[in-house]
């Protein structure tokens, strides 16, 4: 039953894919024509911002911390939309990617190392991405460390077969069916273990475990409430001034790219909240009847939930459980593929609109998916936690690649260059604070979630002062 739900998830994704498979223009193929539906542009948005790391560590950390950090994330939603929507009302009508105003004002130099940094961005988040499916679904199913290599095979497989055939409208329609599949698995879970709770009269009691979380805290692995809005809040900003899969949806909706954005939030918030509604009853389960998780520690958070899975649910429910699971990270895979492989075209190779190719759009998509299968297994040699290293390595280039975008509305690519190199150096200090120790500059390990907002800060006080400077000075002068 497990793999019976679970293949037939897979059959109707590529089922769509080979139905949609290399029909119409280079447009159709990277932007479906300019006329997709605006609310199945923004649903596809939602589900490819989830992916299976977030699929166990939502519930572990709700379940470690409470609600409340999840909560605070959240609660930014609203000005998100604003920002979004002053934000694409802004780019021009028949934009591609974000980085065509950043070659035409600064040169073709920059626009490539924008896009270059992008594609290295999510290379990274990818192949990252693929071996941390391979540790969930080797937890989920009980396999060997092998037969979870052979997984993450089979995955990048699909998923590169599936982006080079298919172009965006499948992967958007697909991602239609897979955000479904995720809610309702969602709902699956969380029933059935409010039952399992509720079926030996047992009292359902806050967990004793849960802190109220401080108001701000630096230290690693210490989340609070400051830290929470500015990490999410950061997040967004980054995505929708520099993200090309979020960006390309928007784009593919053409007059309705706003009320896209709307929809995606609204289904984000509504997948989340799910996600972390499952790591709350999971807390509730856990204080009330710890021998149905196998006694668990606190700081086996992340493995409570593939172990109730496994060890737990009904094949049925397990089976939903799986698809959900594949549908995250498929959803994330193939927006990507897709999305390098137009950035590769447009603004690396620099052709033009009319010149785009569907061929050898599918064909970057394989490279780029092998490169990506490579990095999947080189992964698995790094000690550090898959969790941990996804945002050592992706965050640090999410902020500078923002700033190059944010600076091509001005015209000093002197300054540009400069703002974009400090808040690197400040995401990489933050990240790896071990490269200033050979300098003699010992800076205090913080965590990860600020990453984005330091660099953030320190390329939003030098462009600041250097306007202002350059201002002074123009007013100074004769």
């Amino acid at each position: 039953m497990v793999g019976l739900v679970a293949g037939f998830s897979l059959m109707v994704v590529m089922a769509v894919a080979w139905h949609f498979g290399r029909r119409g223009s280079a447009a159709q193929y990277f932007f479906g024509g300019g006329q997709l539906n605006a609310s199945a542009a923004g649903i596809s948005g939602a589900i490819s911002m989830v992916s299976c790391i977030s699929f166990i560590s939502v519930p572990g950390e709700v379940l470690r911390l409470g609600p409340s950090v999840a909560a605070a994330e959240i609660a930014v939603m609203p000005l998100v939309f604003a920002f979004g929507a002053w934000w694409l009302r802004r780019l021009p009508k028949h934009a591609m990617t974000p980085f065509e105003r950043v070659r035409r004002v600064h040169g073709a130099g920059m626009g490539r190392a924008a896009a270059l940094l992008f594609i290295l961005m999510r290379l990274s988040w990818m192949g990252l991405l693929l071996h941390a499916a391979g540790i969930g679904l080797g937890a989920l199913l009980g396999v060997s460390s092998l037969v979870q290599h052979l997984l993450v095979l089979a995955l990048g497989m699909l998923a590169m077969a599936y982006s080079s055939v298919g172009g965006l409208r499948s992967i958007v329609i697909t991602d239609v069916f897979q955000a479904a599949v995720l809610v309702v698995s969602a709902l699956a879970v969380i029933a059935c273990a409010y039952d399992m709770l509720l079926s030996d009269g047992s009292a359902v009691r806050w967990p004793s475990h849960w802190q109220t979380p401080p108001l701000l805290a630096l230290r690693p692995n210490s989340r609070s409430v400051v830290g929470a809005l500015l990490s999410s809040g950061s997040w967004w900003l980054c995505v929708l001034l520099a993200d090309q899969v979020l960006l390309q949806r928007y784009f593919a909706a053409g007059e309705q790219r706003v009320r896209a954005l709307g929809v995606q939030l609204v289904a984000g918030t509504l997948i989340w909240s799910l996600i972390g509604a499952v790591g709350l009853v999971l807390s509730l389960l856990y204080t009330a009847r710890p021998d149905v998780l196998g006694a668990l520690a606190l700081t086996q958070a992340d493995s409570v939930f593939p172990y109730f899975v496994a060890g737990t649910l009904p094949p049925a429910v397990r089976g939903l459980v799986l698809a959900a699971f594949l549908a995250a990270t498929m959803s994330s895979v193939d927006s990507g593929l897709n999305a390098v492989a137009l950035i590769w075209q447009r603004d690396v190779q620099g052709v033009e609109q009319e010149a785009l190719s569907v061929r050898r759009g599918a064909r970057s998509t394989l490279v780029v998916a092998t490169l990506v299968l490579a990095w999947a297994f080189l992964a698995g040699a790094v000690a550090e936690s898959v969790f941990e290293l996804t945002a050592r390595t992706t965050d640090l280039m999410l902020a500078p690649l923002a700033c190059l975008v944010a600076l091509s509305w001005q015209r000093s690519r002197r300054l540009a260059w400069f703002v974009t190199t400090i808040s690197l150096v400040s995401a990489l200090l933050v990240s790896f604070p071990g490269l200033a120790h050979p300098l003699g500059v010992h800076p205090p390990e913080i965590d990860v979630v600020w990453i984005r907002p330091l660099s953030l800060a320190s390329a939003a006080t030098v462009a600041a002062c250097a306007l202002i400077l350059a201002r002074t000075r123009s007013a100074l002068s004769p």
